[in-house]
């Protein structure tokens, strides 16, 4: 006989704090601002978000993750925040921004759900990586981004959560 259990809690402390216990995380939000370059071309450079977004306002959000070791079937769940919805995009392989520096992409899934993102990646090499999707924001006031998590679902020791936003829709 077999078995697992895992206990989740909810705590109401403010300013959650980044922990890592084997993969560190990293949530940035950005605006993208076109930029014309000296040949006429257009494109969009990420640029910090700050506090303040406006309604109808389309961010992008990268998250960062640094894995000490070679792990398995990792997800990363990103909370959303109140007053926003993911934007999804259909239209190429490389849709959410995904890079490596040999250029091989380790996420084989995007799920936007009611609640969170979560992204999968069934082989996760040691280093840095980084995924990225966009939001839109929807509702005005001010709300509270929990922190995104990372954790290999077969060994949940091996975790980390990036640490709390606050977030000002107008």
């Amino acid at each position: 006989l077999y078995f697992s259990t895992v206990l989740r809690y909810f705590s109401l402390e403010e300013n959650i704090k980044a922990y890592e216990s084997g993969i560190k995380v990293k949530r940035e939000y950005f605006r993208l601002k076109p930029i014309k370059s000296a040949n006429g071309t257009s494109t969009l450079q990420p640029v910090p978000l700050g506090s303040n977004v406006k309604i109808g306002e389309k961010i992008l959000c990268r998250l960062t993750l640094d894995c000490r070791n070679e792990y398995h079937y990792v997800v990363i769940e990103d909370p959303r925040p109140a007053g926003w919805e993911s934007v999804e995009q259909l239209s190429d392989d490389n849709m959410y921004g995904d890079y490596s520096p040999d250029g091989w992409i380790p996420w084989t899934k995007y799920e936007f759900r009611d609640e969170k993102t979560a992204i999968f990646a069934t082989r996760l090499p040691e280093g840095k990586w980084v995924a990225e999707y966009f939001m839109r924001a929807e509702v005005p006031g001010q709300f509270h981004s929990l922190p995104a998590l990372a954790y290999a679902m077969y060994v949940p020791q091996l975790n980390g959560n990036g640490s709390e936003q606050r977030i000002n829709i107008k």
